[in-house]
């Protein structure tokens, strides 16, 4: 009596086809999803940018004392608060991620103790560029109440 087992597994061709085709897939997305990590890390730094404006305003209420931001094109600096004291502890400088750029409203923002800003409603455009193309805006208002508002704008082209 002659038992004949039934061939189980792949071949060796059909294995590289399959190494074939998830290599092209890789291929297809490996860019796609490193723009993406750039697009959110620039989205990232923004956010931060904000938050840190509202924490100077949440400071110059909390601690009865004016606090200035300074902002350029690509950086901004704060008082050094980490010792309990924003006065005159030393700035504390941030940097904005590479592709953002703030393109206008650049300079000081004093924050009254009343959370009021003293230079009145005041408007920046921040711009997020990559492989050298402006691909979104975002335009941060502060109003003379010192409220922030944040306006996100996608460029297409």
């Amino acid at each position: 009596m002659v038992i004949h087992r039934q061939q189980k597994g792949y071949s060796l061709v059909e294995l590289l086809l399959v190494l074939a085709i998830m290599g092209i897939f890789l291929a297809i997305s490996i860019p796609a999803l490193a723009q993406s990590m750039r697009r959110y890390s620039a989205r990232a730094g923004v956010n931060e940018f904000v938050s840190h404006m509202r924490l100077a305003r949440h400071l110059a209420i909390a601690r009865h004392q004016p606090v200035d931001m300074t902002v350029g094109a690509e950086d901004y600096s704060l008082p050094n608060w980490s010792d309990g004291d924003i006065g005159t502890a030393g700035l504390r400088e941030f940097s904005l991620p590479r592709a953002c750029t703030i393109v206008s409203g650049t300079g000081t923002i004093t924050f009254r103790t009343d959370g009021t800003i003293s230079t009145g409603a005041t408007t920046m455009r921040l711009e997020i560029a990559l492989d050298g193309e402006i691909t979104a805006r975002y335009d941060i208002a502060i109003s003379t109440a010192g409220q922030i508002t944040t306006t996100y704008t996608q460029v297409t082209s």
